[in-house]
Parts: structure tokens; C-alpha cells; sequence
């Protein structure tokens, strides 16, 4: 017994629906990729090359990308993109976070997309779904700098209390305000 297969057959006036391919490079750095099939194919397939359909890689990368045409973008990706771009040049990164505007009313989830791919550890407050992306680069400054200035003052009184010119728990009261360890320990005399 056969059992027939159905198999789509297109009919002479039947048209297809094109589906383009296209790869988002969520990254600063170029693409160092292959952008053809062809370019893929291992050495022994060379010879069938002229058989095999080569297909262009549809990029976008936005380390490649001119400032202008993240404007194309009719959503928040092109804000997404752009951000990623500069995101290795702190200086290039908040003149262009000062003066566009769309930074400052940014919608929460190209927000956390950018705090995502870049790792910027920025604290996203939304309101109403939008965030002001300078206030968040701003807060994220100035956590760092406090967290560099403990760090700083941290190693200066552990530097104090190895050379003996400070007790380490006035070191501690320093650095605490109460007598812990500049380990975190407590200490055993004031427990």
C-alpha cells in the first residue's frame, strides 16, 4: 500500500513572500565576521561553489555605522545602537547622551537593553515607561566616584596600620564609624 505525499506545489501565477535575514551585531567592536555563504564553506566545498547559492549576510553593526543612520530606526533601536557605538569612549558617549534628546526620554526597555549589552551597571528609573539616560549616567558617576573614595581611603588606612602609625581600630572608627575590622571582621576586644 502507498500512501501518497502531499508535497506544496507552487502554481504559475502563485507569488512568494520574501523573508530577508538579518544579524544585529549587539556589540562596539567591528564585525570580523564572514558576510557570504560562500565565504563559509570549507575548502573540499570550493568546487561546488557555482552550484551553491551564495547569500549576503544582512549586517548591522553599529561600530561600522555612520551617527546618521541610526536615525533610519523608527523604534528605540537605533538610541539602543547608537549607545553601544560610543559605549567604549566615555567622552564621545555623554556628548552624544547631552545633546539628543530622545536620552532623555528614553523608553524603559532600550534602557535596559543598554544597561544589558554595554554592562553599564546604570540604576534605570523609570517614570511612566521612560528614562532620563543622562540622570542614570550621572548617578552611575557619582556611585563610582564614593566607591573609589572608600576604596581609596580603605587602602590609606590599611597602609597607616601596617606601617603602625594607626591602631586598627581607630583605623576601623575611620573607615566605619564603628570598631569593625577594615576586613569586615569584628573585633574581638569590642564585642
Amino acid at each position: 500500500m502507498y500512501h501518497s505525499i502531499r508535497i506544496a506545489v507552487l502554481a504559475k501565477d502563485d507569488k512568494l513572500t520574501p523573508v530577508i535575514t538579518l544579524i544585529v551585531f549587539f556589540s562596539a567592536s567591528d564585525w570580523d565576521g564572514p558576510l557570504h555563504l560562500h565565504d563559509m564553506l570549507r575548502k573540499e566545498a570550493k568546487a561546488l561553489q557555482e552550484f551553491i547559492a551564495d547569500y549576503r549576510i544582512n549586517l548591522v553593526a553599529p561600530a561600522q555605522m555612520d551617527d546618521d543612520e541610526f536615525k533610519k530606526f523608527e523604534t528605540g533601536l537605533g538610541n539602543v545602537l547608537k549607545y553601544i557605538k560610543h559605549s567604549q569612549n566615555k567622552q564621545e558617549l555623554t556628548t552624544i547622551v547631552n545633546e539628543d534628546k530622545a536620552y532623555r526620554n528614553l523608553d524603559e526597555a532600550s534602557a535596559r537593553l543598554i544597561n544589558t549589552i554595554t554592562g553599564s551597571n546604570l540604576q534605570i528609573v523609570a517614570k511612566e515607561g521612560k528614562v532620563d539616560m543622562c540622570k542614570a549616567i550621572e548617578e552611575m558617576r557619582r556611585d563610582s566616584k564614593e566607591e573609589g573614595k572608600r576604596e581609596g581611603r580603605r587602602e590609606l588606612l590599611s597602609a597607616l596600620v601596617s606601617k603602625g602609625l594607626l591602631c586598627p581600630e581607630e583605623a576601623s572608627r575611620w573607615m566605619y564609624g564603628n570598631p569593625t575590622m577594615l576586613d569586615g571582621t569584628q573585633n574581638a576586644n569590642t564585642k
